[in-house]
């Protein structure tokens, strides 16, 4: 490999340096009385492999930005810190909700954050933030939350989880089962955002899947694609109809607004309507 001089590679690295810092917040890793802080690392989209490989590409598929990493440690004891920064709150949203549990391990932290085996995640603002340690039974533990609870309120900025949640219905849905898809939403390469929720209903289960577009001509051409796929006749509007898809196989449709709805799973015809027309009504009141 050819050499820069060294005052050339210093300048270099300087300006890498500097890029990085001016995109990464101030006094992103805070203090800890007791703890020493190592140096940040940072990653990339293009770099991200390195230090999480296969892991990357759940970050990647929702605009992803840059990871701080770094280490605190004290003694024996030490905790890693890893901040996925991404361009929203709601790509944030992303890979936290793919790894919501269904258990009460909740912490009130930024958006909402749990906390199991060692490992303490939260979302705040556009921020997904990953901390683990090996050895929490050691009182380290309680280190980690006093720094997420210091950085959540600096990164934060007040964001909340999804408001198209908030217009999911409540009844019959699954605690801690709102998901955010980006891309190939059931399978499909042109479906490529929805919001997500598990619902059960008369002993059965699946999927409620809300898909925003920028308005109901952008739905309704997205619509016509999919019926294509399918070698389905066409739908009309605010109708709930009844699909065997190639790849998720018998599920529920209808076109709202400028919103789609997909419910999967084994609903029968009266409990899918009565939910697609229940979600339908508060998407467009």
């Amino acid at each position: 490999m050819i050499r820069a001089p060294l005052a050339a590679a210093v300048f270099v690295a300087g300006l890498f340096a500097s890029a990085f810092a001016a995109k990464t917040p101030a006094g992103l890793f805070p203090d800890l009385e007791g703890w020493k802080k190592g140096d940040v690392s940072l990653y990339g989209p293009d770099n991200l492999y390195e230090p999480i490989d296969g892991a990357a590409d759940l970050f990647l598929r929702y605009h992803f930005e840059q990871m701080s990493s770094v280490e605190y440690s004290r003694g024996g004891d030490s905790f890693t810190v890893e901040v996925y920064r991404h361009a929203t709150p709601t790509d944030a949203f992303g890979p936290y909700s793919q790894g919501m549990p269904d258990r009460e391990v909740y912490v009130d932290i930024g958006v909402q954050g749990f906390a199991e085996n060692g490992s303490l995640v939260f979302l705040a603002g556009r921020h997904y933030v990953e901390m683990r340690t090996a050895s929490p039974e050691t009182g380290v533990s309680a280190s980690m939350k006093e720094v997420a609870r210091r950085m959540a309120a600096s990164l934060n900025g007040g964001a909340r989880f999804p408001e198209i949640f908030r217009l999911f219905p409540e009844k019959g849905r699954k605690p801690h089962s709102e998901r955010y898809l980006a891309i190939d939403v059931l399978g499909y390469a042109f479906l490529k955002q929805a919001f997500v929720a598990e619902y059960t209903s008369a002993g059965a289960s699946g999927f409620l899947h809300v898909l925003p577009f920028s308005g109901e001509r952008e739905a309704g051409d997205t619509l016509a694609a999919y019926l294509r796929e399918q070698g389905h006749a066409p739908v009309a509007d605010n109708a709930a109809a009844e699909i065997a898809d190639k790849f998720q196989g018998h599920l529920y449709l209808q076109k709202t607004g400028r919103y789609l709805l997909f419910l999967t799973g084994r609903f029968g015809p009266e409990a899918a309507k009565a939910l697609l027309s229940d979600i339908s009504s508060r998407l467009n009141p």
